[in-house]
């Protein structure tokens, strides 16, 4: 008799080496009336794997069952063939969200491969792949621009802390902070500050100068850099 343990190994990145299931893209944005939203999937193996998809509100533990989100997938479950690709489509289930912010969810990929020994009538070691990637839904009444929102953030030292402000209806990902001096040494972890709020970053590394360089991520998932004073 075949025996099968799964391992579930829950990734934090856009997309995983070790996956075969790659994900055309970062991040999703959904417009307010928007009908839908397509995302294209892509089997990079030579094998075919089974992909299970579902969109949480932020909780990094939730399942199919009881994932909290205004939005479905279809498929939820699909086969995807070796070397070939899926659509999935992302709706909106007529739920109304109002508000003058960006507002964040989160969809996750389940990626069970295909198993080579298995198809051989062998023991195997089953792999679940899990990526998750930010979903923005944006309501008609947002004002500002997305292009701009670096404008918007304010930068204070506090002692051992750096106070970001994002002043702007939308998201603002941080992916490091550094000197000129030391570009490759990063003062802070990297954070993601909702709109119109503030959040206090760590000094993980001693600041040496009142310059520095903010890398951030714009709305195509780009890296960009800002010059600032603490």
């Amino acid at each position: 008799m075949k025996k099968l343990i799964v391992f579930l190994m829950a990734l934090m990145l856009p997309t995983s080496v070790f996956a075969n299931i790659i994900i055309n893209g970062t991040r999703v944005i959904y417009y307010e009336g928007t009908d839908s939203v397509n995302l294209q999937l892509t089997n990079n193996g030579d094998l075919a794997s089974l992909v299970q998809s579902w969109i949480d509100d932020g909780d990094i533990n939730s399942t199919p069952e009881d994932a909290n989100s205004p939005f479905y997938l279809y498929p939820p479950i699909v086969k995807i063939a070796g070397r070939q690709g899926q659509t999935l489509r992302i709706k909106n289930s007529n739920e109304k969200l109002s508000g003058n912010v960006e507002q964040v969810y989160y969809l996750n990929i389940l990626d069970i491969p295909e198993n080579a020994e298995a198809l051989k009538g062998k023991s195997y070691l089953q792999l679940a792949m899990k990526t998750r990637i930010k979903v923005f839904y944006r309501p008609k009444d947002l004002t500002d621009k997305p292009e701009l929102v670096n404008e918007k953030i304010t930068y204070q030292l506090n002692g051992d802390k750096v106070l970001v402000k994002n002043n702007s209806q939308y998201h603002f990902t941080i992916a490091s902070i550094s000197t000129q001096e030391t570009p490759r040494v990063t003062l802070v972890d990297s954070e993601m500050i909702p709109p119109l709020s503030s959040r206090e970053l760590p000094l993980i590394n001693k600041l040496k100068s009142n310059s520095a360089v903010v890398i951030y991520v714009d709305d195509f998932g780009v890296y960009k850099s800002q010059n600032i004073k603490l």
